[in-house]
């Protein structure tokens, strides 16, 4: 719950679902913050039209995090 992961983020136990994030989070050492926030807001050719924050929210945040990759090493979509 997002109550417990306030208490203990580093719990052993949350860390595989917070990787992926931790994956997506690295775009934003390179976009200004409103860049990453209209990236994570827009719908993607890559995400089937999807935004980034509807995958995350829907349990997919692990091709957000592809995707996030593929943009940082510069692998064509």
């Amino acid at each position: 719950s997002r109550q417990a992961l306030s208490k203990t983020p580093d719990a052993v136990s949350a860390q595989p679902l917070l990787r992926p994030l931790e994956r997506a989070a690295r775009l934003r050492a390179v976009l200004a913050e409103d860049e990453f926030r209209q990236w994570l807001n827009s719908s993607h050719t890559q995400l089937d039209g999807r935004s980034p924050i509807e995958l995350i929210r829907s349990g997919r945040s692990d091709l957000v995090a592809d995707l996030a990759e593929d943009i940082l090493t510069g692998k064509p979509a």
